[in-house]
């Protein structure tokens, strides 16, 4: 959570209004796994990570209210 809250605040690619965006963070987190060559034994918990990337931006925001 917080390392998608700290990219969405260095460029605004990785971010949706006032939160991070979860689909343009894992797109990129996608494309190194490509550009990096890593398999898919290494790779299985990247391939839908915005989806834990969302629940736990959501879940840390919540805390701070």
């Amino acid at each position: 959570a917080m390392m998608a809250i700290l990219l969405s605040k260095k460029s605004s690619q990785f971010k949706v209004g006032e939160k991070p965006n979860a689909s343009a963070i894992n797109e990129e987190i996608q494309n190194l796994v490509c550009d990096l060559q890593i398999n898919s034994e290494c790779g299985y918990g990247l391939k839908s990570s915005n989806k834990r990337i969302k629940k736990y931006v959501d879940d840390f925001l919540q805390t701070l209210v």
